[in-house]
């Protein structure tokens, strides 16, 4: 005989009020393949009213209006259209959880019949950081308007080194920006063969110099943004030759590969092992400063849980559910590097 349905509502009802109301970092902080999910999703993302897209207004030109002058000189003043604007639609995502009141454990007793549901609950949302930490690292295909611009969709490879990061294949715009008329939207881009002092870690070196360009700090409003935020990403290979080349050449590699913990970091900024990354050939190293890409979310649907309730096409099933609304937003792409292993 099934469970009564006066019964389920105060099982249910006696869970969910107990259970932590979805912490998603809480549930994957000791994942370490979940780095920038847990860097995106903070309670400090950015939270949008409405709207249909993200939309923001960024500078990509300078005026260059700084001049000599001399006693008495004639004014020249001129007024260059600096500003871009960047446009990126809503993504949305959910996960479920339910159960049928005829499955075994709904007899078993209250206990096991609380730790079934909590479980599947947890399950659900694990398995919406994964998929997330999973789009945060892909490229659409230019087609598809489910998706959102993961990582390799504002920070592009190049073989070239220097600002030569314009734009993945099949798209003409990044955030409705064209980078090939607008130089300041691109980002840094290298190759190397070999992880070495001489190879890689130069490349790392110059890139993290250009990375640091920034208005004087006595122009307020415009300084620089902290670099605590910088974090390195690579593949399982990468990490092992990186670790491997600060633990024999430590004095060789000076600090730039000193230990924290006994793992290496660049220049004290944590190096990432993200799984993400071991299918990509070119073991790309990623240089990310979070302060200008990450998540940004619609206010009032911020992993939104909907209370279990009766399937209208399954009378005995019960399901619960979490929403989002979000987008991956990136609005310097100047403050990133990519370095990947040279093709040729």
């Amino acid at each position: 005989m099934p469970i009564s349905v006066n019964k389920i509502n105060d099982i249910l009802v006696a869970t969910l009020d107990h259970a932590p109301k979805a912490k998603f970092t809480e549930v994957i902080t000791r994942d370490f393949q979940f780095d920038v999910y847990k860097q995106w999703f903070k309670k400090e993302s950015e939270r949008i009213s409405g709207g249909t897209k993200n939309i923001e207004t960024v500078a990509l030109r300078s005026n260059n209006a700084a001049r000599l002058t001399t006693l008495f000189d004639e004014d020249s003043v001129s007024i260059t259209d600096m500003f871009g604007t960047i446009e990126v639609p809503w993504a949305y995502a959910d996960t479920h959880w339910a159960f049928d009141i005829r499955e075994k454990f709904m007899n078993s007793g209250g206990k096991q019949i609380v730790d079934v549901i909590r479980t599947r609950r947890w399950d659900a949302i694990v398995s919406l950081a994964k998929l997330l930490e999973k789009l945060a690292w892909s490229i659409p295909d230019p087609s598809e308007e489910k998706a959102p611009f993961g990582i390799p969709y504002w920070i592009v490879k190049d073989e070239r080194e220097g600002f030569y990061g314009i734009r993945p294949e099949g798209f003409t715009h990044v955030g409705s920006i064209d980078p090939v008329k607008e130089e300041g939207w691109r980002n840094w881009t290298a190759a190397y063969k070999d992880v070495s002092d001489d190879d890689l870690l130069e490349k790392m070196r110059r890139a993290y110099r250009h990375l640091q360009w920034a208005p004087p700090e006595m122009v307020d409003g415009l300084r620089h943004e902290s670099h605590k935020n910088y974090r390195v990403y690579v593949n399982d290979e990468t990490y092992g030759k990186l670790a491997k080349l600060q633990r024999n050449q430590r004095m060789d590699v000076g600090w730039d590969l000193y230990p924290v913990e006994n793992e290496p970091t660049f220049r004290g900024h944590t190096i990432v092992y993200t799984k993400e990354l071991d299918n990509d050939e070119s073991c790309p190293v990623y240089l990310i400063n979070h302060d200008v890409i990450g998540a940004r979310v619609m206010k009032g649907d911020v992993f939104n849980e909907t209370p279990p309730e009766r399937l209208y096409n399954s009378h005995y099933a019960y399901a619960g559910w979490v929403n989002l609304t979000f987008a991956f937003f990136c609005t310097n792409r100047s403050r990133h590097a990519v370095i990947a292993k040279s093709i040729n």
